[in-house]
């Protein structure tokens, strides 16, 4: 029989703690290797906005993976109708909580977001770096926000921000994400060979974390501007 082509999934978490997998073991067998990642799960981000968090992690999954990468995972939640993000980070589960804010402010978010026209803006951001750093392609998380009534229900009532991650809002309306990602998918373009930066080997990279994580992240950044000018 003809041999299938095949993946699986990783999330940035994975590259930024030590949960006793490796890339290079784990993806071995795969046609490519594939990542998820978010700013606001991220520790290492600048802030809520910082396009670059989801191009750096695909960088450490090509790095450690030796194969091309697709990012199947990408967004962030949005804040509700005219709420602010108060935070730049969605606390993770063994992290201390953010300071509580009540759902029923009427200026403050209770969770860190993005509002839909920074959401835009961030889609198209990462969508062009990625492509300038020669990745796969990106899938963006997810389709359709939950239904708000939801929100008082498990998992949601811990997890508000899970409900807002869609391309069209519960009531299927479009948000203006969902024409950024459909002016990009429009221009058809051709994956360009990958022009990574070196690495650190995967056994010390694991050996200091989380140090490793911000000093290759403060690396990239360094350099991201000459790599990508010389990929065009």
């Amino acid at each position: 029989m003809p041999s299938v082509p095949v993946t699986g999934g990783t999330h940035g978490e994975d590259l930024t703690r030590d949960r006793d997998l490796r890339l290079s073991s784990l993806c071995a067998p795969f046609a490519f290797a594939t990542m998820h990642g978010y700013s606001v799960y991220s520790a290492f981000a600048r802030n809520r906005l910082d396009p670059e968090v989801v191009p750096f992690l695909a960088l450490l999954a090509a790095a450690f993976s030796h194969k091309p990468v697709l990012f199947t995972e990408f967004g962030n939640p949005a804040c509700p109708p005219g709420r602010l993000s108060p935070f730049d980070r969605v606390a993770l589960p063994d992290e201390p909580p953010n300071p509580t804010i009540s759902p029923d402010d009427p200026v403050l978010a209770a969770y860190a977001c993005l509002d839909e026209s920074e959401m835009a803006a961030y889609c198209t951001a990462v969508l062009e770096r990625l492509h300038a750093d020669g990745r796969l392609g990106a899938y963006w998380w997810c389709w359709a926000d939950y239904d708000p009534v939801l929100g008082a229900q498990p998992p949601f009532d811990r997890a508000p921000h899970e409900l807002s991650f869609g391309v069209v809002r519960s009531d299927g309306s479009e948000k203006p994400v969902a024409a950024a990602l459909a002016a990009f998918a429009r221009e058809r373009r051709t994956v360009i060979a990958a022009q990574d930066m070196p690495m650190i080997a995967e056994v010390y990279y694991y050996r200091t974390l989380p140090s490793s994580t911000r000093t290759l992240f403060e690396a990239f950044l360094g350099s991201v501007e000459e790599r990508r000018g010389s990929a065009r």
